[in-house]
């Protein structure tokens, strides 16, 4: 079964645009050339601005691991994300849960006479 990775970044204020930078240049090719099934980014438009969202789908814990050491271990990843990083961290506080898909419910037992 799937399990479904959400990161939840607080960015660091006046980061929006920087952000916006290092999801296109730097993290979603590299995504891309790790096989990495990715559903977002979003940013929030109304409420608390300064995030960024996204989610992941692995197949099991196993493949999450081998994908993300591929990712840290990526040249190209490392070379963009010291450049672009080049005057400080983008996000204050990241946040990680792990999904699954809820079991469908189970209809209700007929009642007696009805």
């Amino acid at each position: 079964m799937s399990v479904f990775e959400y990161r939840h970044y607080e960015l660091a204020p006046g980061k929006q645009e920087l952000t916006r930078r290092y999801v296109t240049e730097c993290s979603r090719p590299t995504f891309d050339r790790h096989g990495f099934r990715m559903t977002g980014p979003w940013e929030v438009v109304a409420g608390t601005t300064n995030s960024l969202h996204y989610l992941l789908e692995w197949d099991d814990f196993d493949a999450r691991e081998r994908g993300w050491a591929a990712f840290y271990a990526d040249p190209d990843y490392q070379r963009k994300r010291a450049e672009i990083m080049a005057d400080g961290e983008l996000a204050l506080r990241a946040h990680v849960a792990f999904w699954r898909p809820m079991p469908a419910p189970t209809a209700p037992a007929p009642t007696p006479g009805g």
